[in-house]
């Protein structure tokens, strides 16, 4: 959903709480930051991607790719950093194609406007754009 060229996000956005998982709004290795109680990043953000990944997994890193003619966006998750301080490969055991999944929306900032750019996947796949006027 874009949310850019002076376009404020639906103000349902807003009323969103926190990410959490199993109950838990502090995961270590999950993306970004908690913004502050006056700050809105998703009124910030140039695009919201709406994502679905295996339940015990959480999103780690978000690639974006800017040219003149699309934005590729990706979105690459991995289980939480362990709490006893070790450094598993987090992305290799996140396990993929569960049937249990959760739905989270990241605010992406970009460098400039979607305006008239296609928004793809890495592989090409054009993405759904959900309408931000309604």
């Amino acid at each position: 959903m874009p949310v850019n060229d002076e376009e404020r996000a639906p103000l349902y956005l807003l009323d969103l709480e926190p990410f959490s998982r199993l109950g838990t709004t502090n995961i270590p290795g999950y993306i970004g930051s908690e913004p502050a109680e006056t700050d809105s990043i998703i009124s910030r953000a140039d695009v919201v991607i709406h994502v679905r990944g295996p339940l015990l997994c959480v999103p780690r890193r978000v690639v974006a790719i800017e040219t003149p003619e699309r934005v590729q966006l990706s979105v690459q998750y991995g289980l939480p950093n362990p709490s006893d301080g070790s450094k598993p490969d987090n992305v290799a055991a996140c396990p993929i194609g569960e049937d249990l999944t959760g739905s989270v929306l990241i605010p992406v900032r970009l460098n400039d406007p979607i305006g008239e750019r296609s928004v793809e996947a890495l592989d090409g796949t054009l993405l759904a754009m959900a309408d931000s006027e309604g």
